[in-house]
């Protein structure tokens, strides 16, 4: 509670909090019970920073943003262009084609067709929605695969110093049975990650 009055008394951009695990290795909890109710509810964004990175480890890359293309991924994109701003950093806007597991009975070249057919729709609907939120990337990339490895894999690839990422706010409910994309980046990535509400 006294962060929440805290952000709301001082008018704050974002509120930075430390994580328990570190960049490397396991813990069993990776984010503490604070840092996982405010990701819930987030009062600001949120930037999440592994308790081991120190401020010459922070990548000397761009500023990469992860976007599901809904509009909730908006104040996210204002946020990263603020953010990659002030660095004097690039911004590299990425978006994750994840195609469904292929059934055992789909012959491979309707499969192959399909996940053609997927890409190209989702590089079209990713063009789309940028030019929407006039986005000022630097880069535009499209890749296959789970967001949280996609992205957190391109970050390492970049050298990125920051990830972002917009938040659908899920319910109680939502939560037991679909994961935030923001929250597991959270508790696994090697560099800050900013989440950020979609208002």
């Amino acid at each position: 509670q006294g962060l929440y009055e805290a952000v709301h008394a001082k008018a704050a951009h974002a509120l930075v909090l430390g994580r328990r695990a570190p960049r490397e290795g396991g813990r069993l909890v990776r984010l503490g019970r604070v840092a996982r109710r405010l990701l819930r509810s987030l009062p600001v964004p949120i930037v999440v920073v592994p308790p081991d990175l120190g401020a010459d480890q922070l990548g000397s890359g761009p500023v990469v943003l992860g976007v599901d293309l809904t509009e909730s991924c908006g104040p996210a994109a204002a946020f990263a262009a603020r953010v990659a701003t002030a660095m004097r950093r690039s911004l590299v806007l990425v978006h994750a084609v994840h195609p469904p597991d292929r059934g055992p009975y789909v012959p491979s070249d309707v499969w192959d067709h399909t996940i053609l057919h997927l890409r190209d729709h989702g590089e079209r609907a990713f063009e789309r929605w940028a030019d929407h939120h006039h986005v000022g990337a630097t880069e535009r990339v499209t890749l296959e695969g789970p967001p949280v490895q996609v992205l957190t894999g391109l970050a390492r690839e970049r050298d990125a110093c920051m990830l972002v990422t917009g938040s659908r706010e899920l319910g109680g409910v939502e939560r037991l049975f679909l994961s935030s994309l923001g929250s597991e980046l959270a508790a696994s990535s090697p560099l800050p990650v900013a989440v950020v509400p979609p208002r």
